[in-house]
């Protein structure tokens, strides 16, 4: 398992002056909202901030994570949307990377790198950005090589006993959502257009993540029980 651990806020944690305060600091992170209505600009903002004149052509996505638990999918959904904008994408739904092919593909990795990882922590819904690698799998005690030169990583449940049961008993649809924001504020803090898998073809925009009403309905169909 991947899931890296985040600290609870310490009570200093400083929030933002905008409107909807989406974004806190701790340390040298910036933790953003997911569901804020300027997520991907705040998002996009702190990457160019921290990439400086790195060009796109330079740029490798990493994304962690295993497809077959649903907290943990998170990085690889990141993947296939940051695959289908043209980008140097290791770790996707039908390609993951995780504890049993890191080391191996890893080394394969030159250049600059946005690592990306589910992790456990609060507040949950939470986008970490910050300058560094990234420790895979912290959270469950792995002892692992700390991978990429930004960290990213997508708060998907709290921290606690059981932490993998938490784990695999997130919703997909939430996860979808802050691996959609995650994904949107890669992109154009590159500087690119994504297009989703969802809809091939179709440029995927930030008004996207804001219809969410539409979101809803869509996600609670595809989650609705086969037997009820």
């Amino acid at each position: 398992m991947w899931a890296t651990q985040l600290p609870t806020p310490p009570a200093h944690v400083t929030r933002s002056e905008s409107e909807n305060a989406s974004s806190t600091h701790r340390n040298d992170a910036t933790v953003i909202g997911h569901d804020g209505t300027d997520a991907v600009a705040r998002m996009a903002a702190e990457l160019h901030r921290i990439m400086g004149g790195t060009p796109q052509q330079a740029v490798n996505i990493l994304a962690i994570g295993s497809d077959r638990t649903t907290g943990d999918c998170l990085g690889p959904l990141v993947g296939e949307y940051l695959l289908a904008a043209g980008l140097n994408v290791y770790g996707t739904l039908d390609a993951p990377v995780h504890a049993a092919n890191m080391i191996e593909i890893v080394p394969e990795i030159t250049g600059f790198t946005i690592a990306v990882d589910a992790a456990l922590g609060n507040p949950v819904g939470g986008i970490s950005v910050r300058p560094g690698p990234l420790a895979p799998g912290a959270a469950f005690g792995r002892e692992l090589p700390p991978v990429g030169n930004i960290s990213i990583s997508g708060l998907v449940c709290e921290t606690g006993p059981l932490g993998f049961e938490r784990l695999r008993s997130v919703r997909l649809g939430f996860v979808r959502r802050v691996a959609r924001t995650i994904a949107l504020g890669i992109a154009a803090g590159i500087g690119v257009d994504l297009v989703t898998p969802d809809r091939p073809g179709t440029p995927f925009r930030d008004d996207d993540l804001l219809d969410l009403a539409a979101c809803e309905s869509e996600l609670a169909a595809e989650e609705r029980p086969l037997h009820p």
